[in-house]
């Protein structure tokens, strides 16, 4: 008798662990597979009969120690936390054919013990928030539909325009991601996208999450360098109306429209649009603006615009790099979530540049002088005109940074307003 009810036992168990196969008794498991005959006839997992293969795989990835220290004078408000943190990230991009790509990234933070709080790294105990988990996931395919589109669906790192109203801001390398699907199509030489995602990726800590549709495109006016290869193909030719090149004074246009749906945790339906230009003046000064506009549905609409010049000079053996100005102006907080920091100074007093009723002036100077460091300075004039207090009205930065010797980036920034507010940063960055 036992013995028969240990064989009935066993053959209950065998039945159970068959029926979690896939395609015994014929059920779906939720899942979409091959067909039960593509499998075969031993009850394999259906994964057995596919065919996961990768023609490329390239791991990339970088290690970032980053140490803050500020210093504020007592009746000066400012955020004066000193910070330790470390950031790993580590991507796997797989070009499974040569129609789809897939790409992954595992982020990494930490604060060491003391440290103030930094983003996504927070302080306190093990158990403290930090992130460390899948940032990224995305598959990209090219013309898969015979269209010449392009498609990107996941989550992914996203730009809208220059990243003041949406954008990933990599200095925290943890850049904020957004899930959602992105189809673009080239037309003649112009880029056009359209684009539904939602705010909500793993690594904000803002806001609660809407979704938004919207549309860009990139229309290509005038582009010098492909003019000044005309010309010279032309002069070959002995073509004198060919080879004059039109001057790229307008190269591209850059609209965009982003609209909330009214669909998520917060309930949004305001609708953004905009418009970015950039092109090359005379005696080679490159330029570049934008102008953008909020309409927001419970409050007054919100405008901003933003104008940069720069001029490379390679004065003095290379030593004196270029020069740049740069002017913002917007009348209240045009953001969602954006990739902006240092677009008000390293001090960071006000968010950013379109993060509320601010006006910047920026100068900024560029040097390469010796053992190939970088230095850039920057003078800056802010002028708050909304009810916040105002937090100092100029402010200086410097940033230097070189590849040493070993491969390790190594940066030094420092930054101080006229109210002796200070912040300094140094930072050591590794990549593979």
């Amino acid at each position: 008798l036992s013995i028969l009810t240990a064989a009935a036992g066993t053959a209950l168990v065998t039945d159970d662990v068959l029926a979690q196969q896939c395609y015994q008794n014929q059920n779906q498991c939720f899942a979409f597979a091959p067909r039960p005959e593509a499998v075969g006839p031993d009850d394999r997992l259906a994964t057995d009969a596919l065919q996961l293969r990768s023609n490329q795989l390239k791991i990339t990835g970088d290690i970032r120690l980053r140490l803050r220290a500020a210093e504020t004078p007592g009746d000066e408000p400012y955020n004066a936390n000193d910070q330790q943190a470390t950031r790993a990230r580590i991507q796997f991009d797989f070009q499974a054919n040569e129609k789809v790509r897939a790409f992954a990234e595992i982020n990494y933070s930490e604060t060491w013990a003391g440290s103030g709080s930094y983003s996504d790294a927070q302080a306190g105990p093990a158990n403290s928030p930090n992130f460390n988990g899948v940032s990224q996931a995305y598959f990209e395919t090219d013309d898969v539909l015979g269209f010449g589109e392009k498609l990107r669906v996941g989550r992914s790192d996203y730009f809208l325009a220059n990243g003041y109203i949406l954008g990933s801001c990599d200095f925290l390398q943890r850049p904020a991601t957004f899930t959602g699907a992105w189809l673009s199509r080239n037309f003649g030489g112009h880029e056009f996208e359209v684009f539904v995602l939602d705010d909500y990726g793993p690594l904000q800590s803002t806001n609660d999450g809407t979704r938004y549709w919207g549309a860009t495109a990139k229309i290509k006016i005038c582009n010098r360098n492909e003019q000044t290869e005309a010309a010279a193909d032309a002069e070959k030719t002995e073509d004198a109306e060919v080879a004059e090149p039109a001057g790229g004074l307008l190269e591209s246009i850059r609209p965009y429209i982003l609209k909330g749906t009214h669909d998520g945790f917060v309930e949004s339906m305001d609708t953004w649009w905009g418009i970015e230009g950039n092109g090359t003046l005379p005696a080679d000064i490159k330029w570049n603006a934008e102008f953008a506009h909020r309409v927001r549905a419970m409050n007054e609409d919100i405008s901003a615009f933003r104008v940069r010049v720069r001029r490379n000079f390679e004065l003095f053996n290379g030593v004196f790099d270029g020069a740049s100005l740069v002017y913002t102006e917007s009348e209240g907080a045009l953001h969602i979530n954006p990739g902006d920091f240092n677009s008000a100074g390293l001090l960071h007093q006000y968010g950013g540049a379109w993060r509320s009723d601010l006006t910047t002036t920026q100068l900024g100077l560029e040097f390469n002088p010796v053992y190939d460091i970088n230095l850039d300075f920057n003078l800056l004039h802010l002028n708050r005109r909304d009810a916040s207090p105002q937090q100092g009205e100029y402010e200086f930065d410097v940033l230097a940074s070189a590849q040493l010797p070993s491969g390790v980036w190594a940066t030094a920034a420092y930054g101080i307003d006229d109210e002796r507010r200070q912040v300094a940063y140094v930072q050591m960055q590794v990549f593979f």
